[in-house]
């Protein structure tokens, strides 16, 4: 491993990814159609040809003692998975693409350890595509299209049985990040410092007025959106870029101005470009994260001619090449407090030119086209990504905060982006005489007019408050101008920045003596959270509205009455969810409560103690405890820990509690149980493959390898994403790993207790005898009833009647 200083850039967004919520936001994907399939043995050699060749690509990053380091390992070993669909059912082939694209995309990279980079081929019915996915911090836009051209060579070499070569070195990360250094060092940096403080002195960022005045920043939930450009649009651009001398970039940046001045942002225009920062030509080569953030500033006037608001907008592009090299996050903590302030640490509004990139992709003779991205998540307000296609048109894509705005007010921009160009063809139109219907602003006001009012102006109860909760207090007031709406607000949300972050957590180090620990605070940075730092929270805090409760107990209301009070509890890896269609059929008046699992336990022992307690807190004896699963062994269980006045029992399709060898049922078997229980408690059914087929994902024992289950989760999540059911690929597998530790608990679970207590045994799938083993552990005869359904549709129509009947006689 060879040491080297991360960037200015990679250390900033190293903290960024510590307090963002999705951290697929900073994964770039290009998504690739291929028209037939790929040679997965050429593309996995050609694979590792390129991560051998590119030092970014080994790149991983540590932090200990307060201080981030990189390293560049010498070599890494690398796959090329196949999630392999052979049979998508009734989803459509595009849509379930798509679905595993986004989930791809969303995967996180742990930082920590290389590559940071991935190459997934993907097979769906007579569908093919290739996902490329990279984490910003090692590389940016540019550097992927370096990447698949590499990737291309490479290919070409493997497929005719060479071994992978290139005409050239790649150039040195190491030494490029090494030079960087340097230059900061000298302080090489100061004069475009000074350039960036006079022109952005007290400047406001401008953004479009959001439809919601919520604020979430980078990480939040996002979306993409494509527009193509009309005729009119491109002859616009290439008259005004011939007839001004003007690069397509200062066109595009002029007509972005002239649509936000023109609706309501004002004259001053300030907006994010997003600068290559390649100016030699080994940068030009150079695979890493050099691309910068500017923030570019011009005065529109409404006397101004579009000929002329494009001399400016070039003039003020050359002066940013000229000056793009200092990081945005150094000249944005050079910055005045008022100017910080007005413009943020993130552009809300971002323009990126990517010229002709995605033209001409081809692995060998394999056409590929690339797709829109499956991004899910937002940098900024909105950042608009335009491009030049090969049949000389011009496309845009635009990702956006789903918080803020909805899909409509987007491609509502994107229609008057396309109506300024188109003025183009007359360059001496003044700007007075453009019409727009987007309405923008200064995104300092918009973000928070009218947002929720337990969010402003909190009444302060200093009185209550001990020290560490009042030092606490009044440092997250000085930073945001208001006080925390309660222990769990997030800093961010509530319009922190990295620099005030810092600022705030050293204000806390300053009047307490202790020393919080930044990085942790990050993962989590909420009042809460500094003050289990310093000791945790007492009551005083408890005075700011919207406080949130501890909440552990386990027990969830699903039903309040007066009759009968019946207790539900969660089948292997299932909810109350599953539930829904029996609570329907019970009588209004019964009260109906479910214990939820609030931390992992591994055992029924265990989880039936920790629930039985929680009632017993709550000051709960239920009448009756039901269970589907490994519920009716948790029910069984629970009813156990009574010595007298026992709760009647009720097992629908439950194991007995005998101890069954897990392995007798193999892995993809238990995947594929799981996506059938998690599909119908979403009120779907799958058809199809609902897991992936791919044979790389099946190891010699006939066991899902590692690869394999992430793959089998990956594609069920794309299903159901298909299906309209937003669960992320990390939301499936938590589902699947409290699925799989269920499995085991239930599995393992034995009991030769006996009980005194009316009973039912449902049995759908259970064979008689673990129907007569259940039998044995009551002393009153049981009834017993078998249903004539499957595990996984016993509360389910029809059954569900007759199990809702059983527990009605039951508990008369």
């Amino acid at each position: 491993m060879t040491k080297v200083e991360p960037t200015a850039l990679q250390e900033a967004v190293w903290w960024v990814c510590r307090r963002i919520g999705d951290q697929s936001v900073y994964n770039l994907t290009w998504r690739l159609a291929a028209e037939a399939a790929l040679d997965l043995a050429a593309l996995r050699v050609a694979w590792q040809a390129v991560v051998d060749r590119h030092e970014a690509l080994r790149l991983s990053f540590q932090h200990g003692q307060g201080h981030l380091s990189a390293g560049i390992a010498a070599e890494v070993a690398v796959e090329v998975p196949l999630i392999e669909v052979a049979d998508p059912g009734a989803a459509p082939v595009d849509a379930l693409l798509r679905s595993i694209a986004e989930e791809s995309h969303r995967a996180p990279f742990d930082l920590d350890r290389a590559p940071l980079a991935r190459l997934t081929a993907v097979r769906v019915g007579d569908g093919h595509e290739l996902i490329i996915t990279v984490h910003h911090i090692v590389v940016d836009g540019w550097a992927i299209q370096l990447l698949f051209d590499d990737l291309a060579e490479a290919y070409r070499a493997a497929v005719r049985g060479r071994p992978p070569g290139f005409a050239a070195d790649a150039p040195s990360w190491r030494a490029f990040a090494r030079e960087e250094q340097a230059i900061r060092a000298e302080g090489r940096w100061q004069s475009d410092i000074d350039y960036w403080r006079r022109t952005l002195a007290g400047a406001s960022a401008a953004t479009v007025l959001g439809d919601r005045s919520r604020y979430v920043g980078t990480g939040g939930p996002g979306a993409t959106v494509r527009h193509t450009f009309s005729d009119a649009a491109v002859a616009g651009l290439t008259t005004l870029t011939q007839s001004s001398s003007a690069t397509p970039f200062a066109v595009l940046l002029a007509a972005l101005q002239v649509l936000l001045a023109r609706s309501g942002a004002g004259s001053d225009v300030v907006i994010g470009a997003v600068a290559a920062n390649r100016m030699s030509s080994l940068d030009q080569q150079l695979v890493g994260y050099l691309v910068n953030l500017c923030m570019i500033r011009s005065n529109v006037s409404e006397e101004d001619t579009l000929a002329e608001v494009v001399g400016q907008a070039s003039e003020a592009s050359w002066e940013m090449f000229a000056h793009q090299a200092v990081p945005y996050p150094v000249v944005f903590s050079a910055l005045d407090e008022e100017t910080r302030s007005g413009l943020g640490d993130i552009a809300p509004v971002m323009l990126n030119y990517l010229g002709t990139i995605g033209q001409g992709l081809r692995l060998d003779d394999i056409e590929l086209t690339l797709l829109p991205s499956p991004n899910v998540a937002s940098r900024a307000d909105i950042g608009i990504g335009c491009w030049r296609t090969e049949d000389g048109g011009l496309m845009a894509e635009v990702e956006y905060s789903t918080v803020r705005y909805e899909e409509a007010t987007v491609s509502g921009l994107l229609l008057d982006f396309d109506a300024v160009l188109s003025h183009g063809s007359a360059p001496q139109r003044r700007v007075a005489d453009v019409r727009v219907l987007t309405k923008s602003g200064k995104a300092k006001d918009d973000r928070w007019v009218d947002s929720d009012a337990s969010r402003l102006h909190v009444p302060a109860v200093p009185g209550q408050m001990e020290d560490r909760e009042q030092t606490v207090y009044d440092a997250w007031t000085d930073m945001l101008g208001y006080p925390p709406s309660s222990l769990d607000e997030d800093f961010f949300e509530a319009g922190g920045h990295s620099l005030n972050a810092v600022e705030f957590m050293a204000q806390i180090a300053g009047a307490t003596g202790a020393e919080p620990d930044l990085a942790d605070w990050l993962a989590k940075p909420t009042p809460r959270n500094v003050l289990t730092q310093l000791g945790g929270p007492a009551d005083g805090m408890a005075g700011c509205a919207g406080t949130a409760t501890d909440g552990r107990s386990t027990v969830v209301s699903l039903r309040s009455g007066p009759g009968r009070h019946l207790h539900l509890f969660p089948g292997v890896g299932g909810s109350a969810q599953d539930y829904r269609h029996l609570i329907e059929l019970l009588p209004a008046d019964w009260r109906i409560t479910f214990s939820r699992e609030q931390e992992p336990l591994d055992s029924v022992a265990d989880l039936a103690a920790r629930f039985r307690r929680d009632l017993d807190a709550d000051d709960l004896r239920p009448d009756l405890l039901v269970g589907w699963s490994l519920g009716g062994q948790l029910a069984f269980e629970v009813a156990a820990g009574y010595r007298d006045e026992v709760p009647g029992v009720v097992l629908i399709d439950s194991p007995p509690p005998v101890a069954v060898p897990l392995s007798a049922l193999p892995l993809r078997q238990r995947i594929r149980d799981f996506a059938t229980m998690l599909s119908l408690s979403l009120g779907v059914r799958l058809d199809g493959s609902p897991v992936a087929d791919s044979s790389d994902s099946t190891g010699p024992d006939g066991l899902s390898t590692e690869q394999g289950i992430r793959d089998a989760l990956l594609v069920l999540s794309a299903r159901l994403r298909a299906l309209g059911h937003d669960l992320s690929d990390g939301t499936v597998t938590d589902r699947w790993n409290a699925y799989d530790r269920h499995s085991r608990a239930s599995a393992s679970f034995v009991s030769g207790r006996v009980l005194e207590t009316r009973a039912a045994i449902l049995a759908a799938d259970l064979p008689d005898d673990e129907m007569t083993a259940w039998k044995d552990r009551f002393r009153d005869p049981a009834d017993m009833e078998r249903l004539d359904a499957d595990h996984h549709s016993a509360l389910r129509a029809p059954a569900v009647a007759s199990v809702a009947a059983v527990i009605k006689r039951v508990a008369d």
